[in-house]
């Protein structure tokens, strides 16, 4: 028609770099909807999970399982050791008719390799690349508490944790969370005006650090409700208080739980 290259030009500057969409918001637990929102948790890696998601079987060889053994007595070394034979098969593998025998399956379109159990291949453990050895949520509930690190949300958490969504400082730092149960809890930004406040802290040992495995229980309940790694460690979710503590990857009622078996 009557239109220049000139005149268009504003156009197709506008076309070729108009800023993407502002991503879907939701909010995480630990966070008041009134003062803060945060980004869908795109970890957590089960929430529409099914057995039809998982590929061929493969057998665990007795190599490979030793180190998959020592990787999980590292995520608690003083009582995961004494349990390794309840949390594992014994390494006699398949054959001669030794049915205890651990498989791994691939998840399809995505890097998570699943850990199952006996004939009926029960899930037990999980590993999203070269991450943490993640125990499943049915297997945890076997066991007591302690068995796994673990830290404590307070009850507002509870139906975001439930709905897949990340853990945020305030839900830990709260009136009936905790980030360690059952022993003389961590200094607070509460206590930065007193002499042992957190300035005094930080050391060369790091309470559980960035990346660390965490099984997470709620305020008043019995049974574990996640499973998830630290966003950040210990020290700046006392210290800083605000975003993201812990990424969410496996909850109470997603798809790995609502499957008894992979068969």
């Amino acid at each position: 028609g009557g239109c220049s290259f000139e005149t268009a030009l504003p156009a197709i500057t506008l076309l070729l770099f108009k800023p993407p969409p502002s991503p879907i918001k939701r909010l995480s637990a630990g966070e008041p909807s009134q003062f803060h929102s945060c980004i869908i948790n795109q970890q957590v890696m089960f929430k529409r999970f099914t057995s039809d998601d998982v590929s061929t079987s493969t057998n665990v060889k007795s190599s490979a399982q030793r180190g998959l053994r020592a990787a999980i007595e590292k995520l608690n070394p003083p009582l995961l050791a004494d349990h390794l034979d309840a949390l594992l098969p014994k390494l006699a593998g398949a054959g001669k008719g030794n049915t205890d025998i651990l498989s791994q399956y691939k998840v399809m379109g995505s890097h998570i390799t699943l850990y199952c159990r006996g004939p009926d291949a029960i899930p037990v453990f999980f590993q999203h690349r070269d991450g943490p050895v993640m125990p499943t949520l049915k297997l945890v509930h076997q066991f007591p508490r302690e068995l796994f690190t673990h830290v404590v949300v307070d009850r507002g958490a509870i139906p975001y944790v439930l709905g897949g969504a990340n853990i945020m400082c305030p839900g830990l730092t709260n009136v009936g969370g905790s980030l360690a149960p059952g022993v003389e809890d961590l200094p607070s930004p509460y206590m930065a005006h007193q002499s042992d406040g957190v300035d005094d802290f930080y050391d060369d040992t790091e309470y559980l650090p960035a990346g660390a495995l965490v099984v997470v229980y709620a305020e008043g309940k019995k049974h574990a409700l996640a499973v998830g790694t630290m966003k950040i460690s210990a020290n700046h979710v006392r210290t800083k208080n605000k975003g993201v503590a812990i990424e969410v990857a496996h909850f109470l009622g997603d798809g790995l739980y609502s499957s008894d078996s992979i068969n």
